[in-house]
């Protein structure tokens, strides 16, 4: 998926490196914008526009929910795929809700290029 470009959002830089470099290892991406909190999150998706968004759920300022959910309400159609550490029902119910294409446990990161994967492959699906 050479060209591909993604926003990565967590406010742990060893996160952010691990995740850029598991889809970077696996090809899946090409080009990586990142931001260490929600609101320059926002700034960065709203000058970029990326593929997906790989968005970290709980983080200080605004969470990742509340990112997806101005983000989706802009555009409904933005790939958004949430990352925690510490997922629970209630956070993946309101994620579905927002629209958000997929979840990931932090714990399980390594899953994270084939999810990533399927979520661009269905989203370039349904754009033809």
């Amino acid at each position: 998926m050479i060209g591909m470009r993604t926003l990565i959002v967590d406010d742990l830089p060893d996160m952010r490196f691990l995740m850029r470099a598991s889809l970077w290892t696996d090809n899946v991406l090409d080009i990586t914008d990142e931001a260490a909190n929600g609101e320059d999150a926002l700034a960065v998706w709203r000058e970029s526009k990326p593929d997906v968004i790989v968005l970290d759920m709980q983080m200080p300022g605004l969470s990742g929910l509340e990112v997806a959910r101005e983000i989706l309400e802009e555009d409904p159609t933005q790939a958004v795929v949430m990352c925690s550490a510490y997922m629970d029902r209630d956070d993946v119910a309101e994620a579905t809700k927002l629209g958000v294409a997929a979840c990931v446990d932090k714990y399980a990161i390594t899953t994270l290029p084939d999810v990533v994967t399927s979520v661009l492959g269905f989203r370039l699906r349904a754009q033809s």
